[in-house]
């Protein structure tokens, strides 16, 4: 996917009301973002923060579940959401930025579990667990569209399926097929440590999205303009460093 926009002198130029201030909206994800005595922290807040900052407007940010989050963004309620992981979708849905964020949809599995994915077949007779609705849930049904003899059990947050794995309830052989770098956060913070990663599916890629009725295209391409600027002089790569993520675009 290639990724372009207007003249980067467009970056001097300030939205169309200077004080203008920007709501955005997300859910407590770790290590992409989260919080701590009320305040909201981690890499993409970083990344938010520094972006607002170079523009010279105002930016808020709202914790709420996923899926409301979603529709105030694509009702023009709120002018923007993170981390976006970028599909054919989300492209339809929202105004997005470029790669921010790479990271991989893997497979979880108790630590005696001996599975080993090469390909769809393999999940053959396997259980596997995911959050949703999701993009995520889209990703593994995608994947498994040819594939029968496969049961997928939605349940409700990454924490839930993590913690009933551990406890055996989907049974020894039953995957989790969720990002990799929230499963290995969430198994550390929570002190699961009967679950191990398995096995990467694919790459996925987050960035920060804005809305397409809130936002007017001019403004969306400034705003991403910016974060073209931060990420090719390396300050994205920067903030992920200290976080200890991986930058999708390295700077030039």
């Amino acid at each position: 996917m290639r990724w372009r926009y207007g003249a980067l002198l467009s970056l001097v130029l300030c939205f169309t009301a200077p004080a203008e201030t920007l709501h955005f909206v997300t859910k407590i994800s770790p290590p992409l973002n989260w919080e701590e005595k009320g305040q909201s922290i981690g890499p993409m807040i970083d990344i938010l923060q520094a972006t607002c900052k170079s523009l010279g407007i105002t930016c808020t940010i709202q914790t709420m579940p996923w899926r409301r989050a979603l529709l105030m963004v694509e009702d023009g309620q709120a002018e923007g959401l993170f981390a976006l992981a970028i599909s054919p979708d989300r492209i339809a849905q929202f105004y997005l930025s470029e790669p921010l964020i790479v990271s991989a949809y893997s497979f979880f599995g108790l630590n005696n579990n001996n599975f080993h994915y090469h390909k769809p077949e393999d999940l053959i007779g396997h259980t596997i667990v995911v959050y949703g609705p999701s993009n995520t849930q889209t990703v593994l049904e995608h994947a498994l569209k040819d594939i029968k003899g496969v049961s997928i059990i939605i349940e409700k947050d990454d924490l839930t399926l993590l913690r009933k794995l551990a406890e055996g309830r989907y049974g020894q052989e039953a995957l989790a097929f969720m990002n990799r770098d929230i499963g290995e956060n969430l198994c550390q913070s929570q002190h699961i440590l009967e679950i191990k990663p398995i096995a990467d599916y694919s790459s996925v890629y987050y960035s920060i999205g804005l809305s397409r009725k809130a936002v007017s295209e001019s403004n969306a391409n400034r705003f991403f303009n910016t974060v073209h600027i931060l990420n090719k002089s390396g300050k994205i790569a920067e903030i992920l460093k200290k976080w200890k993520l991986t930058p999708a675009i390295k700077p030039q």
